[in-house]
């Protein structure tokens, strides 16, 4: 079994391809997260907080898959058998993409709870989900460390943690994405610019959620056919800096897509023909009756305002 890792291809070319990946990510989220401050001040605390705290989980995981990699190609170098064993650094990118992905679908979840009248159905199966995946990510790290001491060629006695996990992210993943195109779905108006919005932000939730599904199928996939090697962990590692990015896309287009939609702010103006009366709010003036006229002067003023707070602008 030693000598299947013998292979640097798939051992440590994939462990250095999968820093190269989550080292090209995490200079997109910095970017993003340097962007979404510019344009938050109308944010909440809670939210802004949050997305410090993603933030630096998310530097602190990029430094320990860096680290491993600079300790697998260059301390341990010509060391085959060190390719078996597991750093403590790996082990803490386990521990903190676990928290990392709870977090983050946590973010999601508030924004779907918002949107959808504080209901908590759709947030209830979200969350179950992630803390399933949570919990099981924690305990293969802990049985990993403890029991396995840390060697890779035995992590595949852990499979069913790592299926089941995976199994709860995806639902989680498609749960969050579906749930958003639904709600957006139900907000249609005759109002063109509206729907063109509208349109855009279920674009945003099902690229999303096509995104991180497909990464987590992809670890799955990997490392149920290729046991041997460490292929899947360039898709371990890159799933929750992939969920980072795709909250601070949707945070950052806000504005844009306000812009887009002739919002910035003011209300749209609806024409009559097009107001349900659930809808609109009409306002209408009479005006007193003149020598010679038949019918008042009326006045018909019809508005219909749009508002998009910055916690339901969703995606």
């Amino acid at each position: 079994m030693v000598t299947d890792l013998f292979h640097l291809d798939d051992t440590l070319g994939a462990l250095i391809i999968s820093t190269m990946i989550t080292s090209a990510l995490y200079g997109v989220t910095t970017i993003q997260t340097y962007v979404y401050f510019q344009r938050s001040e109308k944010d909440s605390t809670l939210l802004k907080s949050m997305i410090a705290c993603l933030w630096i989980l998310d530097t602190v995981h990029q430094v320990f898959i860096c680290h491993a990699c600079y300790t697998y190609a260059i301390t341990d170098y010509s060391d085959l058998l060190a390719l078996t064993k597991e750093t403590w650094y790996v082990i803490g990118v386990i521990f903190i993409t676990a928290t990392l992905n709870v977090v983050l679908r946590s973010v999601f979840c508030l924004r779907i709870w918002q949107f959808n009248d504080k209901k908590w159905f759709l947030v209830a199966i979200i969350m179950l989900c992630s803390f399933a995946e949570f919990g099981l990510t924690m305990a293969f790290g802990l049985r990993d460390q403890i029991g396995l001491h840390a060697q890779f060629l035995a992590l595949h006695s852990l499979a069913p943690d790592v299926y089941i996990g995976l199994v709860f992210s995806i639902i989680a993943d498609l749960t969050v994405a579906c749930s958003q195109v639904v709600l957006l779905w139900r907000r249609r108006s005759t109002v063109s610019r509206t729907n063109s919005l509208l349109r855009t932000l279920m674009l945003y939730s099902i690229s999303t959620g096509a995104v991180t599904t497909v990464c987590a199928l992809l670890q799955l996939i990997t490392f149920a056919s290729m046991p041997n090697n460490l292929v899947y962990i360039a898709f371990f590692t890159a799933l929750p800096v992939l969920l980072f990015n795709a909250l601070l896309a949707t945070l950052n287009a806000r504005q844009s897509l306000r812009d887009i939609a002739g919002m910035n702010g003011e209300p749209i103006s609806i024409p009559l023909s097009t107001v349900t009366p659930s809808s609109s709010a009409v306002t209408a003036h009479v005006g007193p009756f003149h020598s010679g006229q038949n019918h008042p002067i009326v006045s018909v003023h019809v508005s219909k305002e749009i508002k998009l707070d910055r916690m339901e602008d969703m995606a």
